[in-house]
Order: C-alpha cells, then structure tokens, then sequence
C-alpha cells in the first residue's frame, strides 16, 4: 500500500469526528501551545504553509505572524471548522505525504503539529516537505514521541526523521 492510499483510508475517521474533535483534543492543544512558542516573532514578508491544520488549533497562533497563511488538511470537514474558528485564513484540502507538484507554490515557513507521528514513512515524507520550501526556507515541526503515543514506534519502524 502506498502512503498516501493508507492516508485515504485514515482520513474519513478524522473527517467524521471534525465536529466534537476539539472537546476531545486536549493534549493536541496543549502541543499546539507548546509548538507555538518556537515560532519566529518577526516574519511579515514570509509565506506559510501548514500542513495537517486540522481544526486549526495550531493555526490560531500563526495567522498574525506571516504575510500570507494557507492551511492545508486531507479532510476537508475539519477545514470547515478552522474556516470558523479563521474564517480569513486560506484553506485547501491537500495530502501531506504526497510529493509537490512540479508547478506547485514554494513557501518560506513550513509547519505541522501533531501530524509527523502518523506518517507512514517520516524520511520521505520530511523529503516531500523540503520540495515545497523555497531556498533559504525553514521549517517547524511537532510531534509527539515515545511514550506519549505508542503507535509511534510501529509508524517509524526503526527509522528516525
């Protein structure tokens, strides 16, 4: 099975848990809070991508800190929900493990929080992420690790990012 066959397969149990997902999503928050603060203070001409914005819990703190913002997710019932919560911020549903596209827009910040760990193969999914930066870009990722999640173990297989 390819990544982003397994990805299609998980995003449906997202998708139908968009609407209760923040009652739920307490250690994800506090991730996106912690996350939050390793972000550049100053960066009004960068453009940012975030991948796997979900509802948006990580996006809140992004939105005033970037020239341009877009939010990206594989299930689009949970980009409703951040199209609530930041009804100004560009939203597009968007595969995370897939490469980019030849012709497809380069950003100058690259985030995710609490996505990496789902990865079928993190190696080559951080690869696909460096595709889409442009040179000189950088990159701020969470995720979580041993033990917070055992499935962390499985999904890494031996590999490290």
């Amino acid at each position: 099975m390819n990544p982003t066959d397994r990805r299609s397969k998980e995003s449906p149990a997202f998708a139908r848990k968009a609407g209760s997902y923040d009652a739920y999503a307490n250690v994800q928050a506090d991730a996106a809070r912690c996350l939050a603060e390793w972000l550049p203070t100053n960066s009004p001409k960068a453009r940012c991508l975030e991948l796997g914005a979900g509802t948006g819990l990580f996006s809140q703190y992004l939105k005033d800190r970037f020239q341009s913002l877009e939010c990206s997710d594989i299930a689009s019932e949970m980009l409703l929900h951040l199209g609530e919560r930041l009804p100004r911020v560009r939203c597009r549903v968007l595969d995370a493990w897939a490469a980019p596209h030849p012709d497809a827009a380069r950003f100058d910040f690259l985030t995710s929080c609490s996505l990496l760990q789902w990865a079928p193969s993190p190696v080559a999914v951080l690869r696909n992420w460096a595709g889409r930066m442009e040179a000189g870009g950088h990159m701020l990722i969470g995720w979580f690790v041993a033990p917070s999640l055992p499935e962390l173990d499985q999904v890494l297989n031996g590999q490290s990012p």
